[in-house]
């Protein structure tokens, strides 16, 4: 009877752990999801307003710049973007792990 009852903890605590990191991976898929949304909102944002600032503008080296300015501005946004995402991986990775350890540190005690 004790090895039915051990098997049984452990399925229960194999379980745990799947439920937690599970939990985890649907967070780390809404908070993907936010920023997204978030980026894209802002990308699309700039755009009109670009054409319209782009189209009255007569010389040439004047158009130059506002080109200049709305791809230095993207590619700030792309970077922060991208580090938000970088961030957000990192602590799913740091979450997801976490029940499994404490499933093994069990183990190991």
């Amino acid at each position: 009877m004790d090895q039915f009852d051990e098997l049984q903890d452990s399925s229960k605590q194999q379980f745990e752990t799947l439920t937690a990191s599970s939990s985890s991976l649907v967070k780390l898929w809404l908070t993907l999801a936010a920023e997204w949304a978030g980026f894209s909102k802002a990308s699309i944002g700039t755009g009109p307003a670009f054409l319209e600032k782009l189209a009255g503008v007569k010389p040439f080296e004047e158009t130059l710049q506002i080109q200049s300015e709305y791809l230095k501005s993207l590619h700030s946004g792309l970077v922060g973007y991208l580090t938000k995402v970088g961030e957000v991986y990192s602590s799913f990775v740091q979450e997801a792990l976490k029940p499994v350890e404490r499933a093994a540190s069990k183990v190991q005690d």
